[in-house]
């Protein structure tokens, strides 16, 4: 197409038509862009919630066994060689147990992190049943024996 002798390239309508169609054009990407944005905050906000969620649970998952541990430590600090030899042996146990839980989530949160950042390669082995089992049953059965 030649432009007529005014320089432009389409009649008048045809110019009008185009206009409209490049501002209609226009009003559909900036919807698009701002319902993307929109999502993306939805998503953050999610994520952020998510995460003081976490946050909160594993700070007490935390918090409890270090509890346990410092109740059980400032007993024996504090009453020595009054309290009863049994009694001893129950509390530094229950320190021992409680430490090894620590140690276990701290470890868990690491993994986590290691997992979360690609560090870490998902393998799939196949393993005997009991050796799964068991542990987590004698877990459970001294965690009853220790319950009141």
């Amino acid at each position: 197409m030649l432009p007529d002798s005014s320089g432009r390239i389409f009649a008048g309508e045809q110019q009008q038509l185009l206009e409209v169609f490049a501002s209609q054009t226009a009003l559909a990407i900036e919807r698009t862009m701002s319902q993307r944005a929109e999502e993306e905050t939805r998503v953050h906000m999610q994520t952020e919630q998510m995460r003081s969620s976490l946050l909160s649970a594993v700070s007490h998952d935390l918090r409890t066994p270090l509890a346990s541990i410092t109740g059980a430590a400032s007993t024996l600090r504090s009453q020595g060689d009054r309290v009863p030899f049994e009694t001893r042996q129950e509390l530094l146990q229950s320190i021992s147990d409680e430490a090894e839980r620590l140690g276990r989530l701290v470890g868990n949160l690491l993994d986590m992190t290691r997992f979360e950042a690609g560090g870490v390669e998902l393998r799939r082995d196949l393993y005997p049943l009991e050796e799964i089992v068991e542990p987590s049953s004698n877990g459970w059965k001294r965690s009853s024996k220790a319950a009141p």
